[in-house]
């Protein structure tokens, strides 16, 4: 979604990138310069994007077809952005992280990973940063200090790209979904695991903090979005109509102040 909601960029096997007008559902426009698989596109801002490919280049584009800047770069695999902050941080197709400033898209530093890393998540703050490795170990990146503070453990990775986030008040969890099917909530500051949630039939491929309902959404290969209120461990009635599916919770909490952090977000 451009910041204004009024557009959405994609991107696509296929090499090209997608402008499309929400209101219409059109396709606004078609870019071509990449030349292998696009990876991964960001806003910028309302007339700018970037995007990142598997072609070892790093695009900036305008929403009226130009392209703005271009620099070599690794094969990228995931990307984000933090506009307010000047970071651009790209996971190469091994086990780096390659973090730029993203007003000038000069090279600053790298972040190494032991394997292959699968997604990538900033905190809000800019701060730490997650990364998802094939592994199915989930760590924490101190940006400030360029060094591993905290690992996520329990969930189930391995061939498929599965998208982590921060989520909360203050992104004081860690979220993550898991090829079983089930959603992992940890303490951001502890590592603790605190939820593990069941509702999916497949492997959950990304989840999504929205601060003005203070839920997650998890997007799974059932074919199903589900909204988790943070307050329970039951997804909200928007997915307990979907056909195929159980209201199972499973949790792992029995203490009594982590429920109570848990609702407090």
């Amino acid at each position: 979604w451009s910041p204004d909601s009024s557009m959405i960029v994609s991107a696509s096997n296929d090499k090209t990138i997608r402008l499309w007008d929400v209101a219409t559902g059109h396709c606004k426009d078609i870019y071509t310069g990449h030349e292998e698989t696009a990876s991964s596109c960001k806003w910028l801002d309302n007339e700018r994007f970037i995007t990142g490919s598997l072609d070892q280049k790093i695009i900036i584009w305008s929403t009226n077809g130009l392209m703005v800047k271009q620099i070599s770069s690794p094969r990228v695999h995931d990307m984000v952005v933090s506009v307010e902050s000047s970071l651009l941080l790209a996971a190469d197709n091994n086990s780096s992280v390659h973090i730029y400033d993203l007003s000038t898209l000069t090279f600053l530093y790298k972040l190494e990973e032991p394997t292959t890393i699968m997604s990538l998540a900033l905190s809000s703050n800019s701060r730490y940063c997650l990364t998802e490795l094939r592994t199915g170990s989930l760590h924490m990146w101190d940006l400030e200090t360029r060094t591993r503070v905290r690992d996520f453990s329990g969930h189930i990775q391995g061939g498929y790209v599965i998208r982590c986030t921060f989520a909360g008040l203050d992104d004081r969890f860690v979220a993550t979904g898991s090829e079983d099917g089930t959603l992992f909530v940890w303490s951001r500051s502890t590592g603790r695991l605190l939820e593990r949630l069941k509702y999916h039939t497949k492997s959950i491929n990304g989840c999504a903090w929205s601060k003005q309902v203070s839920a997650l959404a998890t997007a799974s290969d059932d074919k199903t979005i589900c909204i988790w209120p943070a307050y329970h461990g039951a997804p909200s009635d928007i997915s307990k109509n979907i056909e195929g599916h159980s209201s199972r919770s499973e949790t792992s909490l029995n203490d009594s102040d982590d429920r109570s952090m848990m609702s407090n977000v």
